[in-house]
């Protein structure tokens, strides 16, 4: 499969958007996520196999429905709450942050220890597409914390900052909490 291809699939599993993808048989298994609504199809057989890839057409077309396209995200994993900055906190407090996020039921994703490099590996937005929430905190300017704040806004996901740091600037339109 070409690579320019995988970023266009990579895009749209980023911005959570509705995908389907027809892979030819000869690609092996395990390019794509399983998530992701695909159909095989064989370059031999191509006309034999319309009506099976017009029947695909009307499901996603009836899974639309009206503007506006809902996600699609049909994940069979436990709801998550990514966690990025996690290096400013105490092993201590780490353990107590994973105990909280573990008790309102949702599963803790260390968002910083995932890759981020290449784009044509999708377990990043696969964890992204789990992710419920995000506990964000600021102390940690490092690259790979600046690129899950932007993918998580990317992806329209409510997120949670935080600072352990009393004299971080604090915007004055923010009321404070005491």
């Amino acid at each position: 499969m070409s690579p320019y291809i995988l970023f266009e699939i990579a895009l749209a599993l980023r911005s959570r958007k509705l995908l389907l993808v027809f892979v030819d048989n000869r690609l092996p298994s395990g390019i794509l996520p399983p998530r992701v609504l695909q159909l095989r199809y064989s370059h031999v057989r191509y006309y034999d196999q319309i009506p099976e890839q017009t029947q695909v057409l009307r499901l996603l077309e009836s899974y639309m429905g009206d503007l506006p396209v809902p996600r699609y995200q049909p994940s069979t994993s436990q709801q998550s709450c990514g966690v990025v900055g996690l290096s400013a906190l105490s092993t201590s407090r780490g353990e107590e942050l994973s105990q909280l996020i573990n008790s309102r039921g949702y599963r803790p994703v260390l968002l910083d220890e995932i890759g981020f490099k290449n784009p044509l590996e999708f377990d990043q937005f696969e964890q992204l597409a789990t992710l419920g929430l995000v506990l964000l905190c600021t102390d940690v300017p490092t690259e790979r914390s600046n690129y899950w704040a932007g993918a998580v806004c990317a992806a329209s996901l409510p997120k949670i900052e935080f600072t352990l740091s009393p004299n971080y600037p604090i915007d004055p339109s923010f009321p404070e909490v005491s």
